[in-house]
């Protein structure tokens, strides 16, 4: 009889209570290694098993309510602790109230025991699965060099490590932290010009809410990308930033050797430095994938209109401080139906920003109107 069954039970929730407190504590150390937590996890489980044999034996409204709040108790040890998903009153079989807790003794049919232990096997298959994916984090933490033999990266992975590389490279020079002129010399820089500018502002941006982004703010990428547009304007005018011409000797020596033009000539066209048309055909490509359609031919002439007004006077207005040449340039940048994409890579955004002088470029810069 069910009485019987109960009698013969020691019910003993103070034990239970005092034994729950101390696996408390243990969860808690933070010196306690893999194989300890292991150790834990098992007394755990035994813990856990114990309460559930408890909570079938309870007769009393009393033991049910010191139950349900031991059961509340390993909860928040499961969630806020050990940070485990488990739903402690479905395992130990605890419902929402007394009158349910009625024991009838029937025997299981074949199936019913079958279908109990396939999920108990299941649930004890995926509890290995995760220990083992532990372990292995756990050592690929501790030797970080076997990642490379053990995960191996696919071609396009690898090709956008590189470009990803490249891109803090240029977020570091565009902030400063590497001088451009002062730092890099020639070779380096088509790392800068494979990288889009609008790419700098996305990390540049997620950087800043990494930064501040305490209690867990969610990331507002507008928000933030306008920020970091926003940080760029202010170094095009920043005095501090600025690279005397005369640091450019090498870059004007690069220049030479590419070829590109010393001056624009309007009526000259890109068939004249046909150097140029590689980075034409990029910045037609990024305006053709921003836009998703339109016209390849249109999307052609906006990429050579920025290349040829850009480069055509960029030197001049580094080297020679020639405001008609800075004005060009600053009009190749700017926001407005010529140039609706945004197509800047970060060497040209690197020689704005260090290359054209702050009081030369004080009233005609438009920051508002500018993609840099």
């Amino acid at each position: 009889m069910p009485e019987q069954l109960y009698d013969s039970v020691d019910l003993d929730l103070d034990q239970l209570i005092d034994q729950h407190k101390q696996l408390k504590d243990l969860c808690a150390d933070p010196d306690a290694t893999e194989r300890d937590r292991q150790k834990l996890l098992e007394r755990i489980n035994q813990f856990v098993a114990r309460l559930r044999r408890t909570a079938r034996q309870i007769q009393t409204t009393h033991d049910f309510e010191r139950v349900n709040e031991l059961a509340l108790e390993l909860q928040s040890t499961f969630s806020n602790v050990l940070q485990i998903p488990r739903d402690v009153h479905d395992e130990i079989g605890l419902p929402d109230s007394l009158e349910q807790l009625a024991p009838t003794l029937r025997r299981f049919a074949p199936d019913e025991v079958d279908a109990y232990l396939a999920g108990l096997a299941h649930d004890i298959s995926r509890h290995r699965k995760l220990s083992h994916l532990s372990r292995l984090v756990s050592r690929l933490t501790r030797q970080p060099e076997l990642i490379d033999t053990w995960i191996l990266s696919t071609h396009d992975e690898t090709l956008q490590d590189w470009y990803n590389a490249c891109l803090f490279l240029a977020t570091e020079v565009l902030s400063g932290e590497i001088r451009f002129v002062e730092q890099l010399k020639s070779d380096s820089f088509m790392h800068l010009q494979m990288v889009w500018l609008d790419d700098v502002k996305e990390l540049l941006a997620y950087l800043e809410w990494e930064r501040n982004g305490e209690q867990g703010a969610p990331y507002l990428k507008h928000a933030s990308y306008y920020g970091a547009c926003q940080t760029l304007h202010e170094r095009v005018l920043d005095p501090e930033l600025k690279s005397p011409p005369e640091n450019f000797k090498e870059i004007f020596g690069w220049w030479a050797e590419q070829k590109y033009p010393q001056r624009y000539l309007f009526d000259a066209g890109s068939q004249r430095y046909p150097q140029l048309r590689p980075l034409i055909e990029r910045k037609a490509r990024r305006i053709w994938d921003k836009s998703l359609c339109g016209d390849a031919n249109a999307h052609w002439q906006s990429a050579e209109r920025f290349v040829l007004q850009f480069y055509g006077n960029i030197i001049s207005a580094i080297r020679d401080r020639d405001k008609d040449a800075a004005s060009e340039v600053l009009a190749a940048i700017r926001c407005d139906s010529e140039h609706p994409v945004e197509i800047l890579n970060a060497f040209e955004a690197a020689l704005v920003i260090y290359g054209l002088d702050a009081e030369l470029i004080a009233s005609l810069y438009r920051p508002q109107e500018s993609f840099v």
